[in-house]
């Protein structure tokens, strides 16, 4: 008489790197090996000018003071004069330098500065933004600007502080979406005829101020169930499915897995 040795099976899967652009993706994008927010609509802080400031220094430094963090995509200016000018962001020290950028300026009037590399500015923070041209100066007022993004907390020409003087410039943002989800593809468990073991693991890397947590069901279709369905269980790292249990038959049955992201 023969006889048979039955191995347990086992079913792994890992998704890194390349493997995040797979599945349902709302509100969220891929952003290299990362999952981050999608951004919302542009939002634009803009102080006109009244008066003009007429001076022959090389360059204007605007003093602000952020009122929420920012995603700075684009930084209007309103120039004097035409030619070669170029943007600077500073720390509040002006020891370090976040971004710079140069552009060529058709005509007096407003300018707008598409960053090249969008930069992050952090909420209740000092920053200088300067704008060069030899021989230029740049519109002011003559009262201090509080805005819906920032302060103004006055002008650098070169190194002379103008407490009670704002440019004429603005910041433009995309503000991240509040909450965003992520399904898997479906894992076919029909293979697995009894439960012995179960183990989730997973790493989050996450900023402060934000929420990531990672959800299970347990379904008998191939469709992608309802984001919203109350039957989600939320899964521990290190620790067992919630969603199915020892002993039990998985024939017919399919495993989800979803990430949802808030901040």
């Amino acid at each position: 008489m023969s006889s048979r040795l039955i191995k347990p099976i086992t079913i792994e899967r890992e998704e890194t790197g390349a493997a995040l652009g797979t599945g349902t993706l709302v509100n969220l994008v891929r952003s290299g090996s990362n999952l981050t927010l999608q951004e919302g609509t542009k939002v634009e802080d803009t102080l006109d000018a009244t008066s003009s400031g007429s001076t022959s220094r090389i360059s204007v430094r605007q003093v602000l003071t952020t009122k929420q963090a920012i995603r700075l995509i684009q930084v209007k200016y309103k120039a004097m004069l035409s030619g070669s000018h170029k943007l600077i962001i500073w720390n509040s020290g002006r020891t370090v330098k976040l971004h710079e950028q140069s552009a060529s300026i058709s005509s007096a009037g407003w300018y707008t500065f598409t960053l090249t590399t969008p930069v992050i500015l952090s909420n209740a923070t000092t920053y200088q933004v300067e704008f060069e041209r030899p021989g230029s100066g740049a519109y002011r007022q003559e009262s201090r600007y509080s805005g819906t993004l920032w302060d103004g907390s006055g002008v650098y020409f070169e190194d002379e502080l103008y407490s009670n003087w704002t440019l004429a410039m603005g910041l433009i943002h995309e503000p991240y979406k509040t909450s965003g989800y992520r399904i898997w593809p479906v894992l076919n468990s029909s293979a697995c005829r009894e439960v012995e073991g179960s183990l989730v693991q997973f790493a989050k890397n996450q900023p402060a101020g934000t929420e990531l947590k990672v959800y299970a069901l347990k379904t008998t279709s191939d469709i992608e169930p309802d984001p919203a369905d109350p039957n989600w269980a939320e899964q521990t790292s290190g620790q067992p499915l919630t969603v199915i249990s020892v002993g039990e038959d998985l024939d017919g049955k399919r495993i989800w897995t979803k990430i949802a992201a808030s901040t």
